[in-house]
């Protein structure tokens, strides 16, 4: 156990905020696959030709800021060690090659307005995960 450490949880389940609790292993690993089935879905969706697209029909914009958020949550939750300004930077990257990659699947083009959503979802949700990791815990103690 580390200096300033709670007791009974580890190191990852400090990182990620009292998220996922040390005594549920599992957590990180559904967290894990949630990041990486959402990067596949995101990929999915940006390649699928318009005429073969289900939209839920919010809209690009909410579409694609939700997607990066749940992504971003799950990647920050599933990978605590990683730095979470990386995460951003590596799907705001990401979000500008699906983008790009759209030139060529028919019926589709890139778009501005939906690679900045996708880097608003990954801003917010590191804003959450930076949130709840620094005040969650201050909550808890006062409350």
């Amino acid at each position: 156990m580390r200096q300033g450490q709670e007791p009974g949880r580890s190191r990852y389940a400090a990182r990620a905020g009292g998220l996922v609790k040390a005594r549920t292993p599992g957590g990180i690993l559904v967290a894990r696959a949630a990041a990486w089935l959402g990067a596949a879905g995101l990929a999915l969706a940006s390649w699928t030709p318009s005429e073969d697209l289900i939209r839920p029909g919010l809209g690009g914009l909410p579409e694609h800021l939700l997607a990066y958020f749940l992504t971003g949550v799950s990647v920050m939750i599933g990978y605590p060690k990683r730095s979470r300004w990386a995460v951003v930077i590596v799907l705001s990257i990401y979000a500008a090659l699906l983008e790009i990659g759209q030139t060529a699947v028919p019926g589709r083009h890139p778009g501005l307005l939906d690679w900045a959503g996708g880097v608003t979802g990954a801003l917010g949700a590191w804003l959450v995960v930076f949130g709840l990791h620094h005040l969650w815990p201050a909550m808890k103690r006062s409350g």
